[in-house]
């Protein structure tokens, strides 16, 4: 009974070996032969890369291009605050002096009275 099994089981053992040796020839004849497909599928990875690369050089430059304007814009933005800034400061002090000057011509005493033309402050007055 043992024995039956032993053969057995070294009958399938051998069968095995055989199945694995059978597959192992078949995937070394598969590995040698390349489809019909691949060359092209080789060339198209090829292309594809170039073209990624290409991709990425035009993206990083249209980044960099957008950073540069927006800084431009922000620069621009900037002066034009800045200029607006000195208008309104300019026009600020050319009413303050404007406004002084109409106190010191309203209240400069030659002006007031002028001993010569005593109608003057009569006028000024009115």
């Amino acid at each position: 009974n043992i024995s039956a099994t032993e053969s057995s089981l070294d009958n399938k053992i051998e069968k095995r070996q055989q199945d694995l040796e059978r597959n192992n020839k078949r995937l070394q004849t598969l590995r040698k032969v390349r489809p019909a497909f691949l060359e092209e599928f080789e060339r198209l990875e090829v292309d594809l890369r170039r073209l990624y690369q290409d991709y990425i050089a035009r993206f990083r430059c249209v980044a960099y291009l957008e950073q540069q304007l927006e800084d431009a814009e922000l620069a621009e933005h900037d002066r034009i605050e800045l200029r607006q800034a000195e208008t309104r400061k300019m026009l600020e002090k050319m009413r303050q002096e404007e406004a002084l000057k109409l106190l010191d011509d309203a209240f400069e005493p030659s002006s007031l009275y002028d001993p010569q033309t005593p109608s003057s402050l009569q006028t000024r007055l009115e």
